[in-house]
């Protein structure tokens, strides 16, 4: 028996769905990768199990029927999860790969709204472990960067202050872009991030809210890595994506 809040979808041109339409559209990509589209796409249970996390957040979930089967069989369904407010559209596959434009083989996407960026300062004051990306194009770099501090140094945990956090260049792509939030498994929608502007002058921001910055260079002046005692607060601006050296970005307040 299909679940009473699903909504049957059978044309892929059907306005309701449009939020989820010609995903690998290069204009909507374009857009989406520099933060200038509103939405934000989930792909997959886990990742859109952690959009569901992320409060006020999603607006609807697109749903296979294969998928949607299997959910009702999971020791874990999905769809219990999901606010009752929030639109459940389902579909053949086939159709679910019309409307997104490429082979989807995860069964179920969610869509989202951008949230507002928290203050740089504000956020630097609050975080005791952030990295720093400079011009990092690359979405699915974002996306791990955001996967790797999460593992070294934890993520939010709801109702306290975010333990890290992730500055971003002017430059660099929007972490909420589809395969930014893929490659984060979803940590992207969690983890704050805010934009340095102007660069590279707004760093003196981290070193005014007490974060040190560390970073790596192949000059030989500096002191060894094994030398520093780590501060109890740190900020870590990993090389920059391109050949450009970042030695004169690194060293506002920092080592």
């Amino acid at each position: 028996m299909p679940d009473p809040r699903t909504i049957p979808i059978t044309d892929p041109d059907d306005p309701r769905i449009a939020d989820y339409r010609n995903l690998t559209d290069g204009e909507l990509r374009r857009a989406e990768a520099t933060g200038l589209a509103p939405r934000c796409i989930a792909e997959g249970d886990y990742t859109v199990r952690q959009m569901l996390r992320a409060p006020g957040v999603t607006t609807s979930i697109l749903i296979d029927e294969e998928r949607l089967a299997a959910d009702a069989a999971s020791p874990d369904p999905l769809l219990p999860r999901i606010p009752a407010n929030l639109p459940i559209y389902t579909c053949p596959r086939a159709i679910l790969q019309s409307i997104v434009g490429y082979p989807f083989h995860r069964g179920v996407l969610a869509c989202g709204r951008h949230s507002p960026h928290p203050d740089p300062a504000a956020l630097a004051k609050t975080c005791r472990a952030a990295l720093v990306l400079e011009d990092l194009t690359n979405s699915e770099n974002v996306g791990a960067a955001f996967r790797t501090l999460a593992a070294l140094a934890g993520v939010p945990q709801p109702g306290e202050p975010s333990p890290t956090a992730i500055f971003l260049s002017p430059g660099c792509c929007d972490p909420l872009y589809r395969k930014s939030i893929r490659v984060s498994i979803g940590l992207a929608l969690h983890i704050p991030y805010a934009r340095l502007e102007p660069w590279p002058a707004a760093l003196s921001t981290l070193t005014a809210a007490g974060l040190t910055t560390i970073a790596l260079t192949p000059d030989a002046a500096p002191a060894a890595i094994t030398t520093p005692t780590p501060p109890p607060r740190v900020a870590l601006p990993p090389a920059a994506a391109g050949p450009r050296p970042v030695r004169r970005r690194a060293r506002p307040g920092g080592s």
